[in-house]
């Protein structure tokens, strides 16, 4: 009964921080999204090559194979695919205005007000980046094997990388039954404040793996399936650019440039520093082909996403 009149209490000040938070996104998204298609249009050659709308397709694509992995980890039938489409490609396109990853703190957040609660949402956003990691570390060992400078480059973020992947699985394969066996000693040494803090915290963390633990089991194959696909997928429309580009640029070059962007966690904006390069080259065509579709669909999104998280989301807040 008191955790039901918290919640209700809690129900409008949530709502405004829903409306808040949705209303600098946005902003932030129309702003970076005119801002690059006006410095674009300044430098964009008048006929673009015909394999560019396939590129655009291939990575739209690779989006549509996020959303499908993403409704696979959640498993809801009660989740709707018509608000989990408008919330990923209006996540997915913020991010491009926020640097350095931090659009995952977006994501989860904005995802727990889909999915009913925040460790939900940090779950399934930890679950997506550890099958992107899972995919991605052999890919930045193939780019240190073609160019053995890049290591200089990726060394730190492969070694984390290595870090997270091992972690995470090891976090999923071992924790779950020793913090039990961890609280069941607390439980039996120790009466005092620490202690019962030390049960709680152990209590959220097992919730948490169970969590996780269960949304794996029996999909762990299929996971990594979508995210491979996602990633031949993003790396097809890459290749397609460097096709149609043909300005002499070396494959290995190209490719250290999209995982330096993807490492950097770069912003649309700062993916054209220095200006629209005459002739048409590799990283305009990438943006103008990938990014720019994507930051026009999130826009499109957001407003379905946005009416229902101030509207749905709140009713379901108040109940």
């Amino acid at each position: 009964m008191a955790e039901t009149l918290s919640r209700k209490s809690a129900a409008p000040a949530l709502r405004w921080l829903r409306a808040i938070a949705f209303l600098v996104g946005q902003a932030v998204l129309l702003a970076v999204t005119v801002a690059v298609a006006v410095k674009l249009a300044t430098g964009v050659p008048g006929t673009l090559h015909p394999l560019m709308l396939l590129a655009t397709i291939l990575y739209l694509g690779s989006h549509l194979l996020r959303i499908a992995r993403l409704a696979l980890i959640i498993a809801d039938p009660r989740c709707s695919l018509r608000v989990l489409t408008s919330f990923h490609f209006w996540a997915a396109a913020a991010s491009l205005a926020i640097p350095f990853k931090l659009g995952d703190a977006l994501r989860a957040g904005a995802l727990a007000a889909v999915v009913g609660g925040t460790r939900h949402g940090v779950t399934f956003v930890w679950i997506e980046r550890l099958f992107d990691a899972a995919i991605f570390m052999p890919l930045l060992l193939v780019v240190a094997l073609l160019a053995p400078g890049s290591i200089g480059i990726f060394g730190g973020f492969l070694a984390l990388t290595i870090v997270f992947v091992l972690a995470s699985f090891g976090m999923l394969l071992l924790a779950p039954d020793n913090l039990r066996r961890a609280a069941t000693f607390i439980l039996r040494r120790y009466n005092s404040h620490a202690s019962i803090a030390a049960l709680h915290l152990i209590k959220t963390a097992r919730s948490f793996l169970s969590e996780a633990v269960d949304k794996l089991r029996g999909r762990t194959p299929l996971l990594l399936a979508y995210s491979l696909f996602i990633w031949i997928a993003e790396l097809a429309a890459l290749w397609i650019v460097l096709l149609a580009t043909s300005g002499g640029q070396d494959p290995v070059v190209a490719l250290l440039a999209f995982f330096s962007s993807v490492v950097e966690g770069r912003t649309l904006p700062s993916s054209l520093d220095g200006g629209v390069a005459r002739p048409f080259d590799l990283g305009v065509g990438y943006v103008l082909v990938t990014q720019l579709p994507l930051a026009l669909c999130g826009l499109l999104a957001s407003w379905h996403f946005g009416r229902w998280s101030l509207t749905a989301a709140g009713r379901r807040s108040a109940r």
